[in-house]
């Protein structure tokens, strides 16, 4: 039963997917875009999106003159049982995005922060790509994913 549910909600999401494609002509592009997922909406090119359970979905990244890395993510939500983070410190090595730090953290009830700290070498692009998850009766209900703008240090 819960492999037919998995398989519906994908074939759900691809529908959407197509339907949003159909009547914009363009996908919202996450990528290399600071939005603030704020109130439930998203606003990327003109497109609005509106999340359900999702309320506020922010990630900050900032590299100090000495290479130290400071993020921190946030997700607070509605409706849901738990929630959940993954953020990755990526580094843009010879033209590809290689994962050098992963954090992540689980809660339950609707709110969760994750922050962490590490230290990168000069002379790279670094970005942060956060994951944010709302799960409400072991059903994963929303799931949407912020890359940051890179940041050369």
């Amino acid at each position: 039963m819960r492999e037919i549910n998995r398989i519906l909600k994908k074939r759900l999401v691809w529908a959407i997917l197509l339907l949003v494609l159909v009547s914009n002509g363009t996908i919202p592009n996450y990528a290399g875009s600071d939005e603030m997922f704020d109130e439930g909406i998203v606003k990327v090119s003109g497109i609005q999106l509106k999340f359900v359970n999702i309320s506020i979905f922010q990630n900050v990244i900032d590299i100090s003159d000495n290479g130290k890395v400071s993020i921190k993510s946030n997700l607070s939500s509605r409706n849901v049982n738990s929630v959940e983070i993954e953020a990755c410190l990526q580094q843009l090595r010879n033209g590809s995005w290689v994962t050098m730090k992963k954090w992540s953290n689980i809660s339950i009830g609707s709110n969760l922060e994750l922050e962490g700290n590490c230290y990168v070498v000069k002379g790279y692009e670094y970005r942060l790509v956060s994951t944010g998850k709302v799960v409400n009766k072991n059903f994963e209900m929303e799931q949407t994913i912020f890359i940051s703008d890179s940041k050369y240090y």
